[in-house]
């Protein structure tokens, strides 16, 4: 005869089914193109700088410095999307590397703005002995995105598809002076890259591992390139096949829920700590936010099981609902 199911047991998996739906209804509502989260956008990203890496060696320096191959760079072509680690393999500040002459021997990366003078200062202790130059180009260059291809015929060879997903939409670097790059949509940008479950800068990604971050989906690491510092721990976790932790997007679910603060907990029905918040925006239609969470609960959550439900610690109900973009496979490693 079939097994007799508890009636609390009962309620407990519909209740967990009912919260898993609802996010994703919230969610997909909040991801149409004609919502406030993915609105158009096109300017510069202010909270972005850029370094100038330059000389004879700099191609080897930075090959040894990041997470990607730079070797591969071509002028006027894709950047490289990488990060630099901390020896015990923990990210330090993420970036973009793009190839800014002819020859493999000047460079532009995009970095976070908070975290530059640190990036600038860690990247000239490891230059000492190489023949590179590394300095500050804000004086006369910026970054930019753009939510579709229309980047005018001046910039197109400058500004490219975002390397970690097509949703992202352009993104480059040019000329401070430049006109058609005059608003700054980093709120709007962010906007978008929240609701797609992308982090981005230190206080996002500052002491995760890479494949934590999805590195590995967002095309941020080559495991094929060679050593550089703090390769250990990344190769080593890709050896082994296990990521415990992941980085999600959540959703709240009741209505005038307010945005966590980063560094609160989410936790399920049996108050297990799912995660810590890293990011959260409150906007008229919704609240997301992102998670770095692990994986076992996320599976179980996704499958509806009993006491799967998630909340923030002062009780506001969330969704974490994997994107579209993550393989399968990953949660089928979190399952076993």
């Amino acid at each position: 005869p079939p097994r007799r199911v508890a009636p609390r047991r009962r309620r407990r998996r519909r209740r967990a089914r009912r919260a898993s739906r609802d996010a994703r209804t919230a969610r997909s509502r909040a991801m149409r193109p004609s919502g406030r989260l993915l609105r158009a956008f096109k300017g510069w990203l202010d909270t972005r700088a850029v370094v100038r890496v330059a000389g004879a060696d700099a191609a080897a320096f930075l090959q040894g410095a990041v997470t990607n191959d730079v070797r591969a760079l071509r002028e006027g072509g894709d950047a490289a999307y990488c990060a630099t680690l901390t020896p015990k393999g923990k990210i330090f500040a993420d970036a973009f590397v793009r190839l800014a002459g002819s020859e493999s021997d000047e460079f532009l990366l995009d970095v976070d703005r908070e975290k530059s003078s640190e990036f600038l200062r860690a990247l000239r202790m490891l230059s000492l002995r190489k023949r590179v130059t590394i300095e500050d180009a804000n004086e006369h260059r910026v970054v930019v995105a753009s939510a579709d291809a229309d980047v005018g015929d001046s910039s197109a060879r400058a500004v490219r598809r975002d390397e970690r997903l097509e949703q992202l939409g352009f993104r480059g670097i040019v000329p401070a002076s430049d006109a058609a790059w005059r608003d700054a949509v980093a709120d709007a940008h962010a906007r978008t890259r929240i609701a797609l479950g992308v982090a981005e800068g230190a206080s996002e990604l500052a002491n995760a591992l890479p494949l934590e971050c999805n590195f590995d989906a967002l095309n941020g690491v080559s495991f094929t390139k060679g050593c550089y510092v703090g390769q250990e721990n990344t190769a080593r976790q890709r050896f082994r096949g296990v990521v415990r932790k992941r980085i999600a997007p959540f959703v709240a679910i009741e209505p005038g829920a307010r945005a966590p603060s980063v560094g609160e907990k989410i936790v399920n029905e049996r108050g297990d700590v799912v995660g810590d918040v890293i990011a959260a925006i409150e906007d008229e239609d919704a609240v997301l936010g992102l998670v770095r969470a692990r994986m076992s609960f996320i599976r179980a959550h996704v499958a509806g099981e009993p006491g799967s439900a998630f909340r923030i610690a002062d009780g506001a109900r969330v969704g974490v609902e994997p994107p579209s973009w993550w393989p399968t496979e990953w949660l089928d490693a979190a399952e076993e």
